[in-house]
């Protein structure tokens, strides 16, 4: 069968010559959309949402004999989708206070120097700066 039968039945809804068509394009796709977007996972979803673009709106297809075309047209809109999106996306920073170092509270840190200082038999020389 060739190709034109095949998207003149997936235009009336045969999954089937769909799938055919997804097949015998899948590699070469594949490949443009790892061009665009340098990653293979997003690669994949760049294609797999030119699919999911083509199923949608096949049925506007005007020339069967452009199906490839078409297709390939499809799939670099959702890779150009793609990067768009992931440039706009939000990062999430944890910030920890510059002034709070560690989460050290000072108090239990100048009782732990004087336990220190105690257990030792040392003292604090009086007019001493305490931590």
């Amino acid at each position: 069968m060739d190709q034109r039968d095949l998207v003149e039945r997936a235009k009336r809804g045969d999954h089937d010559a769909f799938a055919t068509l997804a097949s015998d394009a899948v590699a070469r796709l594949d490949a443009a959309a790892r061009l665009i977007l340098r990653d293979p996972e997003l690669a994949r979803d760049g294609v797999q949402e030119g699919f999911i673009r083509a199923w949608r709106t096949l049925p506007a297809l005007r020339d069967p004999e452009r199906f490839d075309a078409w297709l390939r047209r499809l799939v670099v809109h959702s890779c150009i989708d793609i990067m768009r999106r992931r440039r706009h996306r939000a990062i999430e920073v944890e910030l920890t206070p510059i002034d709070d170092p560690a989460g050290l509270d000072f108090a239990s840190a100048i009782a732990d120097r004087d336990l220190a200082t105690r257990r030792s038999g040392t003292s604090i020389p009086s007019g001493a700066p305490s931590s």
